[in-house]
């Protein structure tokens, strides 16, 4: 089974932490 990677992001604007997001999960952080 593989361990998925994890990463805390503190980001105070919605739409640069919905960037964030996408741009980490397609690089296969959850």
């Amino acid at each position: 089974m593989e361990e998925k990677k994890k990463i805390l992001i503190v980001e105070d604007e919605a739409s640069i932490a919905e960037l964030e997001k996408d741009y980490l999960e397609l690089s296969g952080f959850h």
